[in-house]
């Protein structure tokens, strides 16, 4: 089984179950899903993504350095450049301090990175309009020692990797329960894996 058709009908179950912006839940259950059909050793993957609109990337590729000074920061905000991020913004309780990614290894030092829930960092009104993500990265950023730069949609987001954080595990959202259950089964069944 391919892994773009499970993750497309984990992302399609997910988004019915009103579970998309949930990267915890979700990539528990894509984990699931994965093992179920025969994709073995996949992982899941602590992160922070910082997202710059269109309008901050051309700047950024047209080889302009990042603003920091006052002034550069007002003036790249009046051109239209802007950005989000995911997973360094002070918390409400009960939210998770980071962002939860899955990492099936393709060949050694080759890696999948599958963002399904990367859309909860839409922000439409600076130009951000994400799909779910999938990149091949190495070694290098699987360990932490490097980021990895992606091109979603005209937007740039750069991922950083924090490869021993495991603090997703004490969550309700990484616990297994009925509903978490049935969504596999379901999912499951459709691509006709065994459960």
């Amino acid at each position: 089984m391919e892994i773009e058709a499970i993750v497309q009908s984990t992302v399609e179950e997910l988004l019915r179950a009103g579970e998309q912006h949930s990267c915890i839940f979700s990539a528990s259950v894509l984990l699931d899903v994965l093992a179920a059909c025969g994709i073995e050793g996949a992982r899941p993957l602590t992160v922070k993504v910082r997202i710059f609109n269109p309008v901050y990337y051309k700047r950024l590729q047209s080889g302009r350095s990042l603003p920091s000074s006052p002034e550069e920061i007002a003036e790249w905000t009046q051109a239209g450049a802007a950005g989000v991020s995911i997973g360094d913004k002070p918390l409400a309780p009960g939210e998770w301090p980071a962002h939860l990614v899955v990492v099936p290894q393709l060949r050694k030092e080759e890696f999948l990175v599958l963002d399904i829930t990367l859309p909860q960092a839409n922000a439409p009104h600076f130009g951000i309009h994400l799909v779910p993500g999938a990149f091949i990265a190495t070694e290098e950023f699987i360990s932490g020692a490097k980021e990895f730069p992606a091109v979603i949609n005209s937007s740039l987001a750069v991922y950083k990797s924090f490869p021993l954080d495991v603090t997703y595990e004490d969550t309700k959202a990484w616990s297994r329960n009925e509903r978490k259950n049935r969504i596999i089964q379901g999912i499951v069944q459709r691509l006709g894996c065994k459960a």
